[in-house]
């Protein structure tokens, strides 16, 4: 059976993590986490199956590393799912990513632009839009009775004043998918942070952005949302296709604003066009890798108890470590006896289904010992 691979990011953009954690919803286990930005580096002894739903344009610390004049395509241990393919800069199509792109087509695409691009090379392309999208049928759903507060994330105050109303203004509530720095080389945290704002986004009555990956998930929600994006090359190849259902405002460019009923609350609907491509990923997915329970969670943040028995470590009560492959996180042992370890630990639900190795061990050694894959240990605290 194929071993699975989620992208993992060293960015401080946290909507990146986004896309991978609503990968995550839709797979029956995840077997590591690997750098999005690293993919030709990655040396794996099997080949992983890895969804493909992100931005592709290779981060200033990898081309500060010998990827400048040449952004290679992924390794051999790379499966690829290309579904929410983007393509974020034209110079990603070079004669090392046309012929990788060629022999895995149609290439599931983001947007619209991507698409063009592509097919300018001869490489056929579908409309997938982006699996956050589907992310809220993975949650329970939250009628409109039960939404309050208006949230703003990563709005520039200028866009503010110029575009929302002040009525609207004075009730929001700010928040920023920027991670801070202490957080950004630790996946459990970065994934409990962004869980923590989709939880948010869930249940508002309104939210207004600047950010892709928070109108997308607002849309599965059923939040209602509007874009407020400065207009540049970049976002608008960013937005393209998704403009065609989602109340955005343009602003500082050439395009005619938008006009926005900010009192009609009407939440915008997923396009039949991308509802299929969405089916044909749960079938390939049921396919290569078997079911995918059907669970629905009450929330996206979770926190988790570890408990592993039967192993005699002795010593002092030490750490657990969490191996996601790309990094490991290390946490504090909060019961530490002959027969038991208990630590605690923060993310999404979705962590019940990552079988990532699991290692302990006591305070002042240096050896890690083995306790088996993550999952099986994991109960809810």
């Amino acid at each position: 059976m194929s071993k699975v691979g989620l992208l993992a990011f060293a960015t401080d953009n946290l909507g990146d993590d986004l896309q991978a954690m609503a990968a995550s919803a839709f797979l029956p286990r995840v077997d590591r986490m690997i750098d999005r930005d690293l993919l030709s580096k990655a040396n794996l002894p099997e080949a992983h199956l890895v969804v493909m739903n992100s931005w592709f344009q290779l981060a200033d610390r990898v081309l500060k590393v010998g990827l400048r004049k040449k952004r290679f395509s992924p390794s051999d241990s790379i499966d690829p799912l290309f579904y929410g393919f983007c393509l974020g800069t034209d110079r990603l199509l070079n004669d090392s990513w046309i012929p990788y792109l060629a022999a895995h087509q149609p290439i599931g695409s983001r947007d619209r632009v991507s698409i063009e691009k592509l097919a300018s090379q001869s490489i056929a392309a579908q409309w997938t839009g982006c699996i956050t999208l589907f992310f809220g049928r993975k949650l329970a759903p939250v009628p409109a009775s039960e939404r309050s507060g208006i949230v703003f994330v990563d709005l520039p105050a200028r866009a503010e004043r110029a575009f929302v109303p002040k009525q609207l203004r004075d009730r929001a509530r700010r928040l920023t998918n920027v991670a801070p720095r202490e957080i950004v080389a630790d996946p459990l945290r970065r994934m409990h942070r962004m869980a923590q704002t989709c939880d948010i986004l869930r249940r508002a009555e309104l939210v207004v952005t600047s950010r892709l990956h928070v109108t997308l998930p607002c849309v599965g929600f059923g939040t209602p949302v509007v874009a407020v994006v400065g207009e540049s090359p970049r976002t608008l190849r960013r937005f393209s296709g998704f403009d065609e259902f989602v109340p955005i405002v343009f602003w500082g460019g050439k395009r005619s604003m938008t006009r926005i009923d900010w009192d009609n609350r009407t939440p915008a609907v997923i396009p039949q066009e991308i509802e299929e491509p969405h089916r044909q990923l749960l079938r390939t997915i049921e396919t290569r890798l078997g079911k995918v329970d059907g669970e629905i969670a009450p929330d996206v943040a979770a926190k988790f108890r570890i408990t592993v028995s039967g192993h005699d470590l002795g010593g002092e009560a030490g750490e657990v470590l969490i191996d996601f492959g790309h990094l490991s996180v290390v946490r504090p042992a909060a019961k530490w006896t002959k027969d038991t370890i208990e630590a605690e630990i923060e993310g999404m639900w979705t962590l019940r289904r990552f079988d990532v190795p699991l290692r302990a061990r006591p305070r002042g050694e240096d050896r890690w010992v083995d306790l088996g894959p993550l999952g099986p240990h994991l109960t809810s605290a």
